[in-house]
């Protein structure tokens, strides 16, 4: 009997070495998941605002530059790294259905990086009708 329980010593220690590996990598890939969710969520947030700009702005006072102006604001405050290009804002629709329609896109560097599966970037468009059918 007594043989029995000396063979097992140091089996829970083998056994944390074998799983912590994984257990790393999950715990990993959810940070980061999590990152790319929060960093969509700012994203969005930022787009909503310079939709909500521009559909207030009458149309002499440009709300495209008014729109993107505030997003890149509001994006700036959620310290976010917008891709090249982004954002942009375009008036579509003919009277009397006017709106603007605002989209961005952030890059998404990843916080801890091992598994490189979260996407690279993350994309949100808004649209609004302008308050201004003039």
């Amino acid at each position: 009997m007594r043989k029995l329980r000396s063979s097992r010593r140091g089996s829970n220690a083998i056994e944390f070495a074998l799983t912590l590996p994984i257990f790393v990598i999950l715990l990993s890939g959810m940070i980061d998941f999590s990152w790319y969710f929060f960093t969509g969520w700012r994203v969005s947030s930022a787009v909503r605002e310079g939709v909500r700009v521009a559909s207030l702005t009458p149309l002499y006072d440009d709300p495209v530059s008014r729109a993107t102006t505030a997003v890149s604001n509001a994006g700036t405050a959620y310290d976010v790294t917008w891709a090249s290009g982004s954002p942009s804002a375009q008036i579509i629709g003919t009277i009397p259905d006017r709106g603007i329609r605002v989209d961005a896109e952030a890059e998404v560097p990843p916080l801890i990086g091992i598994l490189p599966i979260t996407p690279t970037s993350v994309r949100y468009e808004a649209v609004m009708r302008l308050e201004d059918q003039s």
